[in-house]
This record gives structure tokens, C-alpha cells and sequence, in this order.
């Protein structure tokens, strides 16, 4: 009976692995298939789709590789370590000690963890290549790899309640000795960093914007190269390829082989 539900599980584990491959493998088509576009090229389309059916109607699936650009406005600034971006994301984490009872009434400590604070910024990205300027719209959508500009684990020394001062406000938790202290975290993309970008292309909001696809497919946001994020992709394809077919495999012949021990 052991072999039949370890079979199972091993089945179980091989339909994850093989929809993992599967979406990587969507994800491959998704980058290789598409063409990367100029700025100006995606300015040229919109202008003749205007001229066709009028402004508003615009959309196009495209790739495009930019750098990024301060805005008019000015640079946005992270709030944690206070550098000079145009897209941060943070996040604290408060360490403590929390007393748990077992069942035979002993107690001992455990070490707990609680986001107690985070933040992705939300403005547009202005980015630029050869030819011209467009926006980008990352939205809820987190960079690929943005530069970790803060790693810090601040220690709650006990005087007085535990709490953490950043940027413009203090973050104040009631503090009985179990606080153990503040783990910070914060990644920016600098200015003049380059961009890929794949998403949709459309006009509107009365301009040209870079987003997620009106049909929700594949949109991304990297650092990375087209090179290195398809070498990624085909590596994870491959990798959970294997293990899910190699798993379906083993699965099947434990759960046979269980059976067979059952019926004997």
C-alpha cells in the first residue's frame, strides 16, 4: 500500500513538473516568435493604424529593447536607501520570538517572520532606443531582476518599543522582548539601465503605452537580454521536461508494482 501511494505522489509530482514545462515552453515561443521593433517602427504603425481606422483602435504585439530614461518630472527616489531610480520595490520583514505550547504542556520558543511592510512603485517607465521615446507600463507587473541595492538586518536592541524609521515614516510594533529585529530589502533600476520589453503596444490612453496584453499573454519586464532570458526558459523546459517523465514513469511502475504486491 506504501509503493501505491508513493506512485501516486510521484504522479502527482509529475503532472506539476510537466505544466511547469509546459508554460516554459510557451514562454520560449512567446520571445523567439516575435520580431524585436525600433521605437520609430512602433510609432510608424500607429501613425498608418490611425490614419486607417482612427485613434483609440490601436494594438500590437511587440518587442522592443530600450534604455531607460529620467522623466520630465524627475528621477523617482527609493525609500529605503533613498537612491535616485525610476522603479524601487522594498520590503521589511519583522523577525521575533513567539512562545508555543506542545501537548504535553511544554513550551518553547520559535522563530517567526511577518512582511510588515512593502511597496512596488507604479509610475510609467520612459524608456528611449536609437529612434525615439516611448512609455512603458509595468503596472502590477514586477521587473526581472532589478539591481538589490539594500540587504540589511537591522537588530531590535530592547530599548523601549521595537520600530524602524525610513524614508518618510516610522514603522512603530509593540515590542515584549520578542522582537528580534528588521530585515530590509530593496531593488531599484537605475536610470540608463537597458530594458527588454515584450508586451502590447496600444494608444489608449491617448498616447503610445507599452503593457500586458488585452488577451492576458506573456509580458515582461527585464533586465536580462532576449538571449538570456530564452537560454532560461529552454533550461527550465528541459530540466522539469525530464524530471516530470522520468516521475510519470517511476509513478506508474510503483503503483503496478503495489498492486501486484497487494493482490499476492
Amino acid at each position: 500500500m506504501v509503493m501505491i501511494w508513493i506512485g501516486v505522489t510521484g504522479l502527482v509530482l509529475a503532472g506539476i513538473f510537466l505544466l511547469v514545462a509546459r508554460s516554459a515552453a510557451k514562454r520560449v515561443r512567446g520571445i523567439a516568435g516575435t520580431e524585436t521593433s525600433t521605437i520609430a517602427e512602433l510609432h510608424e504603425l500607429h501613425r498608418a493604424a490611425e490614419e486607417a481606422a482612427g485613434a483609440g483602435h490601436f494594438r500590437y504585439r511587440c518587442e522592443i529593447v530600450a534604455d531607460t530614461v529620467v522623466p520630465e518630472g524627475g528621477p523617482l527616489v527609493s525609500e529605503l536607501a533613498r537612491r535616485e531610480c525610476v522603479w524601487h520595490k522594498h520590503r521589511v520583514t519583522h523577525k521575533y520570538w513567539e512562545m508555543r505550547t506542545d501537548n504535553e504542556g511544554n513550551r518553547r520558543r520559535e522563530e517567526k517572520s511577518r512582511v510588515v511592510s512593502q511597496h512596488v512603485s507604479a509610475e510609467d517607465l520612459l524608456v528611449r532606443d536609437a529612434t525615439g521615446d516611448i512609455l512603458v507600463r509595468p503596472g502590477k507587473k514586477e521587473i526581472d531582476r532589478p539591481e538589490k541595492i539594500l540587504d540589511r538586518f537591522e537588530r531590535d536592541t530592547g530599548s523601549g518599543s521595537g520600530g524602524l524609521s525610513f524614508g518618510g515614516f516610522t514603522l512603530s510594533l509593540p515590542s515584549d522582548g520578542g522582537s528580534i529585529g528588521f530585515q530590509q530589502e530593496e531593488w531599484v533600476v537605475a536610470p540608463g539601465r537597458r530594458l527588454y520589453v515584450l508586451g502590447e503596444v496600444s494608444d489608449d490612453h491617448g498616447r503610445l503605452v507599452i503593457g500586458p496584453p488585452s488577451d492576458g499573454g506573456l509580458f515582461i519586464v527585464s533586465t536580462r537580454s532576449e538571449e538570456e532570458l530564452l537560454g532560461a526558459a529552454r533550461g527550465r523546459e528541459r530540466g522539469f521536461g525530464i524530471a516530470g517523465r522520468v516521475l510519470g514513469v517511476v509513478g506508474a511502475l510503483l503503483i503496478v508494482a503495489g498492486a501486484v504486491s497487494a493482490l499476492l
